[in-house]
């Protein structure tokens, strides 16, 4: 199994660093391509700070706590504390997204974001990209298998 789990973490770094990479290769910092107009659009962005742009200019701070939460979810994983298959790709989600911003910010100080999904705009406008969309998907896959499914800690 931990070649699954393994599996998922590099899957995700991977595929959220490719993602980056040909949207900051092929764009220009703040282009947009409308996929469907006032709906799903493709904007580069560089956020330099947590989600909104909160903290910015503060990447150490983002880089101490995602290693602490990365090193958390591994040392959990590692001393098999979790139950179910559900918990345990959640917490692999959660870590690739993290290894992925993590990256963009050791190296850049920023983070790359595109994802310009104008739908939600009214609950929350704001460009991101793969790696937050895998934090945030593993953190509700987490919290559902967790409080609903596992024998508690």
């Amino acid at each position: 199994m931990f070649f699954l789990y393994a599996g998922v973490v590099i899957f995700t770094v991977l595929l959220d660093q490719l993602s980056k990479f040909i949207v900051s290769s092929n764009m220009i910092l703040g282009e947009n391509i409308p996929l469907i107009k006032g709906f799903f659009e493709i904007t580069y962005d560089q956020n330099k700070g947590a989600a909104f742009g909160i903290l910015k200019d503060q990447p150490w701070i983002f880089i101490s706590i995602t290693i602490v939460v990365i090193l958390i979810l591994i040392l959990l994983l590692a001393r098999n504390k979790f139950e179910k298959q559900l918990t345990k790709i959640a917490c692999c989600l959660i870590i690739g997204g993290g290894i992925g911003n993590l990256i963009d910010r050791i190296l850049n100080g920023f983070v790359v974001d595109f994802i310009d999904f104008k739908a939600i705009y009214f609950v929350c406008p704001a460009i991101f990209n793969l790696a937050d969309t895998f934090v945030c998907v593993g953190t509700v896959l987490f919290a559902i298998s967790f409080l609903f499914m596992e024998k508690k800690i």
